[in-house]
């Protein structure tokens, strides 16, 4: 029992002088300096990473080519014509309906190095029949002040609504962008990209039975597509590939390259906007 007790004094600290702290006790010994308690063979190591998912960015969308179905494509340039004046309305040549996650990059303060700034040019409201009735819209056109500057300004008043028809599936009717390669108007027409943004009223609940489902085999673009490939009033797929891979954009560092032919909205060769010089005055003779 002696020989315990001495052996617990032993163990237990010594007590402070008189005048001076108590000792502290010993700190924990760190993380890094302990030893491997875990020794995972290499084999353990690989399952434990694949198990670990690894961190997802999200990747944005390539810039599209697709080609246009013809009932949209009808409609954006009837809208057009009406929204700046037929006798004034620039040309359009290209169309391509754009995702909401590429606006900032050819819209805003996050533009695309290059891209020139975008200004709304003309707002006007309009009525667009479907063979479910009409779909009211709001249509806006964005384009470089350079080139709305260049144009044929139309009366600020006084205008009546837009009126467009479209012969395609009425629930393909949707509000977002479209970009659009514009040429102007007048003795050197000047090209340029601008957004042309739909915004439609809410579609009616849909109606059911023979006539509907009939007017959807009548004006589907797709189902009048095949039957002009058959009767070969229309070109294959293969020929028109052909022909498309020989126009391809070969500008290096052009979101199109390789992709589709030039011009395309917002590629490289229409980055920079000039405005069009006024013609120089003639004497009188």
């Amino acid at each position: 029992m002696q020989r315990q007790a001495s052996l617990l004094d032993a163990s237990a600290p010594a007590p402070a002088a008189p005048g001076q702290a108590p000792a502290s006790p010993p700190l924990p010994q760190p993380l890094s300096a302990a030893p491997d308690l875990l020794h995972l063979s290499p084999q353990a190591q690989s399952q434990l990473k694949a198990a670990v998912p690894p961190a997802v960015t999200a990747a944005l969308p390539a810039w599209p080519v697709a080609a246009v179905p013809a009932p949209q494509r009808a409609l954006v340039d009837a809208l057009l014509q009406q929204l700046v004046a037929p006798a004034r309305a620039p040309q359009v040549l290209a169309a391509q309906p754009w995702p909401a996650a590429l606006l900032p990059q050819v819209d805003g303060a996050q533009a695309a190095p290059g891209v020139p700034p975008l200004v709304t040019w003309l707002v006007r409201q309009g009525l667009v029949q479907t063979e479910q009735g009409l779909r009211s819209v709001v249509v806006t056109l964005r384009t470089p002040p350079a080139w709305a500057q260049a144009q044929p300004q139309p009366p600020a008043a006084g205008q009546p609504p837009l009126q467009a028809r479209f012969a395609g599936w009425p629930q393909a009717l949707a509000s977002g962008a479209w970009a659009l390669v514009l040429q102007g108007a007048g003795p050197t027409p000047a090209r340029s990209s601008a957004l042309l943004v739909l915004e439609f009223a809410p579609l009616a609940p849909p109606l059911y039975g023979r006539e509907l489902l009939a007017g959807a085999h009548r004006t589907d673009p797709w189902l009048l597509l095949a039957a002009l490939q058959a009767s070969g009033q229309l070109p294959r797929d293969e020929a028109l590939a052909a022909e498309r891979a020989a126009r391809l954009c070969a500008q290096p560092g052009c979101p199109y390259a390789g992709r589709a032919p030039c011009e395309q909205p917002f590629c490289l060769a229409l980055r920079t906007v000039l405005p069009v010089a006024p013609p120089p005055d003639v004497a009188p003779q």
